[in-house]
């Protein structure tokens, strides 16, 4: 009815949702049923609520957002925006501070509009008021609120020097706003790229497991938050996101600038990453010019030129080579990780050669999982013919959805999985003969 009355395309978004998790687009009647279906069961499945909401989908806007603070008093600040518009799957990639694209009239008119919202619902704590931008700016449309610290927040602290985690804190004790709205300034520009275990040359898909090398640029007006200090593990039971390079110069060309010298610097071996992507999107003009919304990456990816990383940067260890152990130290039991057993050779991990990609296994002509998830859809049945590299089903695992293809020409002679099942890695999920 909305679409009918309103027009296609239409957002149907999970009420609890974000990340973009529980979304869905229906482009005409058609889609309404599959676009409710999926967006309810995501908002269930990762939020325990399946309600939804339909709105107006628009194709190629900017994403921009404001972040504002508010006290239990009453008092309330917005620290400007951050423009969130490089994205795959509704999911943020790069984020800047200021926006290429607003000016400070239409800065401040949406930071009134996201202090309005915030005074509405009386929220007091740090949040961010999320608009899609039309044009060029002058129209805005409110998007969501979401309610916490947001993983882009570091690109307003460099530009504006208000640490917002420790705000935040305060504000929950129940002290007032240190500053008004008078005291903030913008100084500077900020870049912060998302470095998430996936291979943007193949669609972005999951890349879990073992880092054996990690080393973090360093130097003037760079700031790297990670969950590594060292080799260690992206595990594919969690979000793909493992670090964040937050760079910051006097203006955006500086900026963009450091941040390729410091992308250069950084060094993830051991998994596939979005290192290579934002090494690319630094020589695409599009990007460079600012000149950006979110359809950016469907509409440059083939012409960006990612590199393929070479063999000793894409080593792939097996997580069934990582076994927990108890140990005892002063007294004390803890329960550590250790990397490779008896079967792992000692000249270290296997790796994966130049080209090589993460497919199913069919070992006995059954198509195992490649990696622990959820299934989300099963696109065959029994007796049904398939070819060697049709999909069979659909996984869901680091907030990506993937599909598992057979490796084989055949029959489909039994299915062991349905969808909502979670299922490990190796497992199998259908067999071919």
């Amino acid at each position: 009815i909305f679409g009918e009355e309103h027009g296609f395309p239409v957002a149907v978004k999970a009420s609890a949702g974000g990340g973009g998790k529980g979304f869905a687009v229906a482009r005409d009647a058609t889609e309404a049923e599959a676009a409710y279906s999926r967006a309810s069961w995501e908002g269930e499945a990762y939020f325990g609520d399946g309600s939804v909401y339909v709105e107006k989908y628009l194709s190629a806007p900017r994403h921009v957002e404001i972040q504002v603070v508010r006290d239990k008093h009453g008092n309330a600040v917005h620290l400007g925006e951050r423009d969130c518009s490089i994205q795959r799957r509704h999911q943020k990639l790069l984020e800047e501070c200021p926006s290429p694209a607003i000016d400070p009239r239409v800065r401040e008119s949406m930071g009134e509009a996201a202090l309005a919202a915030a005074e509405a619902v009386g929220y007091d704590n740090v949040g961010t008021v999320e608009f899609l931008v039309e044009g060029e700016g002058d129209e805005f449309y409110f998007l969501e609120m979401n309610t916490r610290v947001q993983v882009e927040h570091p690109v307003t602290e460099e530009v504006t020097g208000i640490d917002i985690v420790k705000t935040g804190v305060r504000v929950a004790a129940g002290e007032p706003l240190p500053f008004s709205q008078e005291d903030i300034s913008w100084r500077g520009h900020a870049i912060e790229v998302r470095l998430n275990a996936e291979d943007a040359a193949r669609d972005f898909a999951p890349s879990p497991g073992v880092v054996t090398i990690y080393e973090e640029p360093g130097g003037p007006g760079v700031r790297v938050d990670s969950s590594l200090r060292g080799p260690g593990v992206v595990a594919e039971a969690y979000d793909p996101l493992f670090a964040k390079l937050i760079v910051r110069g006097d203006d955006r060309e500086e900026t963009l600038a450091r941040l390729g010298r410091a992308l250069a610097e950084f060094r993830v071996e051991g998994i596939s990453t979005t290192l290579p992507f934002f090494r690319a999107i630094l020589a695409d003009e599009t990007f460079v010019s600012g000149d950006y919304t979110t359809g950016f990456v469907a509409d440059r990816m083939e012409k960006l030129e990612i590199q393929t990383a070479p063999p000793s940067e894409t080593a792939e260890v097996s997580l069934k080579n990582v076994r927990e152990v108890e140990v005892e130290v002063n007294g004390k039991l803890f329960r550590v990780k250790v990397f490779g057993d008896e079967g792992t050779p000692a000249g270290g991990p296997p790796r994966r050669r130049r080209g090589e990609t993460r497919r199913a296994s069919a070992s006995g002509g059954a198509v195992a999982a490649p990696m622990q998830g959820t299934i989300v859809k099963v696109l065959v049945e029994e007796g049904q013919e398939v070819e060697a590299d049709e999909p069979v089903c659909i996984l869901e695992a680091m907030k990506m959805e993937s599909e598992v293809r057979s490796q084989k020409a055949g029959t489909v002679s039994e299915v062991r999985v349905e969808a909502g099942q979670t299922v490990r890695s190796g497992e199998p999920l259908i067999v071919v003969e």
